[in-house]
């Protein structure tokens, strides 16, 4: 059974797939390497994903250590996929003898598509939602479905709906900026936009890797922006190609 948050994942990725392929050209690169570039991405960010789920559950994993394995059964933690994606792309691109911020440039910005499409899933498995409101944009969440401490409130804030709509304007707002600054400041473009936009949405997020009541996805985020903020003013491949 096909479930809904899987699919919209794959729909996802597959638009990086075609933004990829109709934009490779762009940084120098020749499908065959961008694409292969892409497997190697997706491979290291689905393992990414999977360890950072596994220690941000780490108590109920250290319990039933075989459910580690069991990735159909859901548990991806979207910093993980970013650092393994990055990794996979780097390490590909070092056997190829490629430049890893060209193929960078190339493949981040789609993933604010990506993930606006993904998050979208959220709603099916109940999950990503906030703190209780009436607003007129109010979730109904059931009652298994409930922290146990709001168990008597029945409406909640989308929040990844929030975040999806966030990234579908980052993205938009990217692929209207000039050809020029996308191909030099793809990379830091996404850190920073998905730095920002996580780190106001975790606000209002209950179900994220916390310690006592910090979390952590707050650290990671200003981690992305932080990064980004760095190779869009002082990496010398980015003043390089703006010259």
């Amino acid at each position: 059974m096909i479930k809904p948050y899987g699919l919209l994942i794959a729909i996802g990725l597959l638009t990086i797939y075609f933004y990829c392929r109709l934009n490779y050209q762009k940084y120098q690169l020749s499908f065959p390497l961008a694409e292969k570039g892409l497997i190697w991405a997706f491979i290291f960010a689905l393992i990414g994903a999977r360890v950072y789920h596994i220690f941000s559950t780490f108590s109920y994993y250290s319990h039933s250590p075989l459910k580690i394995f069991l990735v159909w059964e859901g548990g991806l933690g979207i910093f993980g996929a970013i650092l393994g994606g990055i990794a996979g792309v780097g390490l590909y691109s070092k056997l190829k003898h490629l430049s890893p911020l060209n193929l960078l440039n190339l493949t981040a910005p789609p993933l604010l598509l990506a993930q606006a499409i993904g998050r979208l899933g959220n709603y099916f498995n109940y999950e990503g939602f906030g703190p209780p409101t009436n607003l007129p944009w109010k979730m109904f969440v059931p009652i298994e479905y409930r922290p146990p401490q709001l168990a008597a409130n029945s409406y909640f804030h989308p929040t990844f709906f929030y975040e999806s709509a966030l990234c579908l304007v980052m993205f938009l707002i990217f692929i209207l900026l000039p050809s020029k600054f996308q191909k030099t400041h793809g990379l830091s473009y996404y850190l920073i936009s998905y730095g920002l936009i996580r780190f106001f949405t975790e606000f209002f997020r209950l179900d994220t890797w916390a310690v006592g009541k910090i979390h952590l996805a707050t650290f990671f985020s200003l981690a992305l922006i932080t990064t980004g903020m760095f190779l869009f003013f002082f990496h010398p491949y980015n003043r390089i190609q703006t010259q």
